[in-house]
């Protein structure tokens, strides 16, 4: 009986001290998402006051919502940092931030590369219409049941006017995988 009082003693004090990091990490972050929270409210509450957003659209003619990003970014990157202040408490910030490192670059690695499969075969068939010339701008095609008269080829897409006055987009790739059909 005595043993396992013992075992329990020790077993309470080596909990003791991980189970007080853990509390004090999740105060922190629960201080963390009540600070962001009022500091993103704040800074917007403070670029409205400025009307930066009223500023920005009269000096580009573009309606951006400049104010609410801002605070959104600053309210997260609080979190952010309440968070690694957090997991520092508990000792184990070089590895989360590690994954976490890890994590970005494959989102970034994958953004890219579902950014540029539909990039390539239009940048690659471009340089081939530009290059054998047979479709210029000005000559009168059908592509996908549409007609009308090519207005501009680029290394991307090609455009073109129909008789109603309509500007068509079409991707590169779909000259070299649809029938044209060049009128004279």
């Amino acid at each position: 009986m005595a043993s396992l009082t013992q075992l329990a003693t020790k077993t309470i004090e080596l909990l003791s001290p991980l189970l007080n990091k853990f509390v004090v990490a999740i105060i922190i972050i629960l201080i963390g998402f009540i600070i962001g929270r009022i500091l993103g409210k704040f800074l917007q509450k403070i670029l409205h006051e400025i009307e930066l957003d009223k500023l920005l659209k009269e000096a580009t003619g573009l309606k951006l919502f400049l104010e609410e990003l801002v605070g959104v970014i600053v309210q997260y990157l609080t979190y952010f940092i309440f968070i690694v202040i957090a997991l520092n408490q508990i000792g184990i910030t070089t590895i989360v931030l590690n994954m976490l490192t890890a994590a970005i670059f494959i989102v970034i690695i994958i953004s890219i590369f579902l950014g540029i499969k539909d990039f390539i075969p239009n940048f690659i068939a471009g340089l081939s219409i530009i290059r054998k010339g047979n479709i210029k701008k000005g000559d009168k095609i059908t592509i996908n049941n549409t007609t009308g008269r090519v207005k501009q080829i680029s290394l991307i897409q090609i455009s073109i006017k129909t008789a109603k006055g309509d500007v068509i987009f079409f991707p590169n790739s779909m000259l070299t995988t649809h029938k044209v059909i060049k009128k004279k």
